[in-house]
């Protein structure tokens, strides 16, 4: 049975997957296989076109397809346009199942014909929410009245919201018409999501996930924080290091997880809840990179499933503005730098099409060059993101900041990389040209307990280091560090401090940070000294498998506190005049 519904085609916005024309529905259904459904593919002579055949019972079958004719060529699970201004018929069998569909091929200089409006293709899920649709009428058409006509045994139509909800897999035309113009779309239905295959395996990140989730819930408010999620392109623990520095003011947390691909972004939204009913007032992502690179997903799958990961997020949090970093290009594997750009076109089409998500278009800016590893960022170049959002209509809200500094609490469980902390001041981040003082209270210990005065991630650092003690007991806490990469766990006995179980160990600290060269200091005695720091050292604070607590901690700095900082540099300048202004990078035990 068929049904027609009428709406306002202004009253749109949405979300859809891009197909490439309509389709066939396989009309048996052979018992305990399911059907099989493939959409009409329209191709230009010289391109080819991927055929994605969609089977109701989620299974994989080998398929032979026939043809009459030598118009097109299908291989490789693609069909490709030798002739121009031909319609194929194909048949696509296998052991179980029978489907048709029509490739329609084009001219390379054939020009479309005159429309009023159109609508893109949509990939729905079964017991997914709604997808979206989106109407674009043509430059000086008069919005009027649409009109849908479609089989409801397949999809529901909402046609004032324009969405529309998948009811079983397989293959559906919509047909959508106003003033005697008439158009078609196809929806594509999909079997109902299965979060028990391994894509979906997020138990290598479950861990960060809680910790990072925890801290949105401690540190975020409704509708007016700004989560920064999806990879390890915006993962605070190795990548985006100096994120705080960017966005000190503003109310927003950074929350990637390294090599997570969309799949595991949709689990974390739905069975793990990651933001709960706290609603962020916007969504920054970067995320697809490790679909291409280590699922090794295809153009379309890729597309597909990007989008299927923000319609979720938009029917979870629709308040919430989402913008969408392009997958960033690589410096390797050409087959992949070709897929990725392919996604970032077909995203940045479907993204342009609906108010509630901005394409950002990071990918051109951020060159070869710019690349630390190949992949990522340097840290100073994630001035390419912060620019290109601040281009966008995002509104980050303002955060207050004052001169105290919030106390730091660390449990046993937690790594350095969970949450570690910077430093802000007199509305920035400390990096540079700053002395901090404070206390450390240590209350308890795991195995390999530590705490850490980090410059750069854990390559560059000074440690107050127990390697040799195990969970709950007791032993030495030495002074230790990290230069280059290379670690130094031994002290001599004046640095080192005996921690004893059930007791708390408190240490007076301070660090001082002078032009390219930090100076760390227990009580009044100088202990440490890093030369000739990184250029893109950005100071934290944290610990691993340690109960801890910094607290009573106060700064100046050159930029706030003038003759105070100058004040402090004096109290000081014995020690800079021995060890500062090496070059070099090298810790010196004075």
């Amino acid at each position: 049975m068929k049904r027609f519904f009428s709406a306002f085609a202004a009253m749109l916005l949405a979300c859809v997957f891009v197909l490439t024309a309509a389709c066939t529905e396989n009309k048996e259904e052979p018992e305990g296989y399911g059907t099989l459904a493939i959409a009409d593919i329209r191709v230009t002579v010289g391109e080819s076109e991927e055929i994605e055949p969609v089977f109701s019972d989620g299974g994989t079958y080998e398929i032979v397809y026939t043809f009459d004719g030598s118009d097109i060529r299908i291989e490789g699970g693609r069909v490709y346009a030798l002739t121009a201004g031909k319609e194929v018929e194909v048949t696509a069998k296998t052991q179980h199942h029978t489907a048709t569909f029509t490739v329609t091929t084009l001219a390379a200089e054939e020009e479309p014909e005159a429309e009023l409006f159109t609508i893109g293709d949509v990939a729905a899920w079964v017991g997914y929410p709604p997808t979206d649709f989106v109407p674009v009428f043509a430059e000086g058409t008069q919005e009027g009245e649409i009109s849908y006509e479609y089989d409801e045994a397949y999809i529901e139509l909402d046609a004032e919201a324009c969405t529309v909800t998948a009811l079983q897999a397989g293959g559906t035309r919509v047909k959508a018409s106003m003033d005697g113009y008439e158009t078609q779309f196809t929806v594509m239905c999909y079997p109902q999501v299965d979060m028990s295959g391994t894509e979906y395996d997020t138990s290598e990140y479950d861990a960060y996930e809680s910790e990072l989730s925890a801290r949105w819930a401690r540190e975020a408010e409704s509708g007016k924080t700004t989560a920064f999620i999806g990879d390890s392109f915006f993962d605070t623990r190795w990548f985006w290091t100096n994120f705080g520095t960017f966005y000190a003011d503003k109310d927003a947390l950074c929350m990637g997880i390294s090599s997570t691909t969309t799949f595991d972004w949709e689990k974390f939204m739905t069975d793990r809840g990651f933001f709960g009913d706290i609603a962020p007032k916007n969504i920054a992502m970067h995320i697809g990179t490790n679909n291409i690179y280590d699922d090794n997903m295809g153009v379309s799958e890729t597309v597909r499933d990007v989008q299927r990961m923000f319609t979720l997020m938009h029917s979870l949090y629709p308040q919430t503005n989402i913008y969408y970093f392009g997958i960033s290009v690589r410096a390797s594997d050409q087959a992949k730098i070709a897929r990725t750009r392919q996604v970032n076109e077909q995203m940045q089409a479907w993204c342009s099409e609906r108010a509630w998500i901005v394409y950002i278009d990071t990918p051109s800016r951020l060159t070869t060059d710019m690349l630390r590893d190949g992949v990522h960022p340097k840290a100073e170049y994630y001035s390419v993101f912060v620019d290109a959002l601040a281009e966008t209509d995002i509104v980050m809200e303002s955060k207050e900041i004052g001169d105290r500094i919030p106390d730091i609490v660390r449990n046993v469980s937690q790594g350095v990389g969970d949450s570690p902390a910077s430093i802000i001041y007199g509305g920035a981040v400390l990096t540079r040209d700053f002395i901090l003082s404070g206390k450390l209270d240590i209350a308890g210990v795991g195995d390999n307990p530590h705490v850490e005065f980090r410059f750069l991630g854990s390559s560059d650092r000074f440690l107050i280091w127990g390697n040799e003690i195990k969970a709950g007991g007791s032993g030495d806490l030495k002074l230790g560090y990290a230069c280059n990469n290379n670690y130094v766990s031994a002290a001599p006995p004046e640095d080192t401090y005996r921690y004893t179980a059930g007791r708390t160990l408190t240490l007076e600290w301070k660090i001082a940070v002078i032009d390219d060269d930090a100076y760390l200091f227990v009580g009044d005695e100088l202990k440490l000294v890093y030369t000739d720091l990184p250029d893109d050292a950005a100071f934290m604070l944290s610990s691993e498998h340690v109960e801890c607590t910094f607290y009573e901690m106060e700064a100046v700095t050159s930029a706030s506190d003038g003759a105070g900082y100058a004040a402090a540099l004096e109290g000081m300048r014995e020690a800079i005049d021995e060890y500062g202004g090496r070059t070099g990078a090298g810790v010196i035990r004075p």
